[in-house]
């Protein structure tokens, strides 16, 4: 409630405040609004806090003036007046306590004190640091889970070419080891720039166009033309990484997922459509399409060979139970999508196994390898 003075001062001079009651909920408000009050240019040089037994007394038999705030035009309060926020001219000392208001906030642990003593005092070189890293944890997150990134693409590339430098080539299972570029090409697939429908030379494009805007910025010397671009950044020469792009452009899996979730990234950027049209299902089954979604795409990715479809795993990327995992599979046989190839034997510890008709729908017939198309005509009914 606000109660206005006698106006014995001139307008110029700004009215002390005053805040009434001595629990720690009003100390922490009014501590906490004097040094608000202090960045906006109200003098204050002394905040009171009354602990003397009388006050504490005197707030709980008038808890109705506990929390009022209200501006006083004379400066010398009234006696009965507790006051927690007092003005330049504030009581004497006797029985009282006298806090800087970021040092009672300290008091307190809330934190807000250290963060107004440090945000107005952080360098250029401090906020570009704690700008990096924050680049460089979602860059860690997103990668790690496999998800599409939500950096911009130089931020990302950048990212991605430390990731190329700090993961050595894989061995594979032949005694060779993986190519230059094949875990860059990988982790080039989590950003929305590129799909697996992304035409390499697109691709080699849009590197090469960031690595010429990086030219002369920085610490540093930087190449001067694009044969020297890559093996600035990368220690490849220029024609090794554009062949290589150009030869195994896009990668089959992208980087921090495996072969489910990457069918199940696909199907969200391609969906299948329309199956109501074509089955019995009506229009209540669209986690249906969702799934047949799924398990086309994860034939393009496996190729000519049969694929697996574990109810735990598809259930958890679909949001249903394992249950509906295994009528979804029973529709699509009756459906003529799926062909079970390979029964479950449970003693061998052998999940089913099946290959998905591709040929049914043309947006997985152009992008799987050859021979997979056929592979639903010559497999064996079981």
């Amino acid at each position: 409630m606000r109660e206005s003075g006698e106006a014995s001062k001139p307008t110029s001079e700004k009215p002390p405040l005053t805040v009434s009651g001595a629990t720690m909920r009003d100390a922490f408000e009014a501590f906490a609004l004097a040094h608000e009050m202090r960045q906006r240019g109200i003098p204050v040089c002394a905040l009171h806090v009354d602990s003397s037994e009388d006050a504490t007394q005197g707030n709980n038999s008038a808890p109705a003036q506990s929390e009022n705030v209200h501006h006083e035009a004379d400066k010398s309060a009234p006696a009965e007046s507790e006051s927690l926020y007092a003005p330049s001219s504030a009581p004497e000392k006797s029985e009282s306590l006298y806090l800087d208001s970021l040092d009672f906030l300290d008091s307190l642990g809330c934190g807000r004190a250290e963060h107004a003593r440090t945000s107005d005092n952080k360098t250029e070189e401090q906020r570009r640091k704690e700008e990096e890293d924050a680049v460089r944890a979602r860059f860690t997150h997103e990668l790690l889970g496999g998800h599409t990134s939500t950096l911009p693409f130089e931020d990302f590339l950048y990212r991605a070419i430390h990731e190329h430098h700090n993961t050595p080539p894989r061995e594979c299972e032949n005694g060779e080891r993986d190519s230059a570029l094949f875990y860059f090409q990988r982790v080039l697939r989590l950003h929305p720039l590129f799909t697996f429908r992304t035409p390499p030379a697109e691709v080699i494009e849009t590197i090469e166009g960031v690595m010429c805007e990086w030219r002369g910025s920085g610490p540093g010397t930087r190449p001067r033309n694009v044969e020297t671009d890559w093996l600035y950044w990368f220690g490849v020469e220029c024609e090794d990484a554009r062949t290589e792009i150009l030869s195994h452009w896009p990668p089959r899996i992208a980087a921090g997922r495996d072969r489910h979730a990457e069918a199940f990234e696909r199907s969200r950027q391609y969906q299948v459509k329309n199956v109501a049209k074509v089955t019995k299902r009506g229009a209540y089954a669209q986690v249906y399409e969702r799934f047949l979604g799924v398990a086309g795409w994860l034939q393009v990715v496996v190729g000519a060979g049969p694929i697996l479809l574990p109810g735990r795993r598809l259930g958890e990327l679909l949001g249903v139970k394992q249950q509906t995992v295994s009528n979804y599979v029973q529709w699509a046989i009756a459906d003529n999508f799926l062909r079970l190839v390979q029964p479950a034997a449970p003693r061998e510890k052998l999940a089913a196994a099946y290959v998905f008709n591709v040929g049914r729908c043309p947006m997985f017939a152009e992008a799987a390898a050859p021979g997979t198309e056929a592979l639903y005509d010559r497999a064996r009914l079981v």
